[in-house]
């Protein structure tokens, strides 16, 4: 069902994001390898602990928990705010605070189900990259907008082709429709 969504954003031209713990075998089921199969779509492998993820009480805390995740998606400025790897293989973490990982089971995997805030905004990030990028927002603006390609018509129909330089030359501001180009 959830795949049947994506590909509905997909061919609607709208971005999704998929979680899944890294190395499942669902990535391997049929739907997975459909939605895999779509131009744009990409797979990337992180480690929480790179994002903040951490023991939150008890004799470990502090200590960071590794939690490898897959990330899918249709938008790559989304994976590449998320592409972040552990850089040793010896259970020690490479995050600036290093230490050793502790083993994500019981209320520690309970705990880390929990997104870290530095998860939360890199995913915010990619996503507002990607939307910047595909012009659906503009660099300042903040919150969801309708498309608006109202910019692009102005400028086909009242550019500098059409001998129009985008400066006033009335007196009358209400008369004036644009004001800059």
């Amino acid at each position: 069902f959830v795949i049947s969504l994506y590909i509905e954003q997909i061919e609607a031209g709208r971005l999704f994001p998929h979680e899944h713990p890294a190395g499942v075998t669902s990535c391997q089921e049929e739907g997975m390898k459909m939605l895999d199969r779509f131009p744009g779509v990409e797979r990337i492998n992180a480690d929480q602990c790179q994002f903040g993820a951490e023991v939150s009480h008890g004799l470990y805390r502090g200590s960071p928990v590794k939690k490898p995740t897959g990330f899918t998606s249709n938008g790559s400025r989304i994976l590449k705010s998320l592409f972040k790897r552990l850089g040793s293989g010896d259970g020690s973490c490479s995050r600036a605070k290093g230490g050793q990982h502790a083993v994500c089971s019981g209320q520690i995997a309970k705990d880390a189900a929990r997104y870290s805030p530095q998860l939360v905004k890199a995913i915010i990030r990619g996503v507002s990259d990607e939307l910047h990028c595909r012009g659906v927002m503009k660099r300042g603006e903040f919150g969801l907008h309708a498309v608006n390609d109202e910019d692009d018509f102005l400028q086909s129909v009242r550019g500098p082709q059409q001998g129009y330089s985008g400066k006033c030359k009335t007196t009358s501001p209400s008369k004036c429709l644009t004001t800059s180009w």
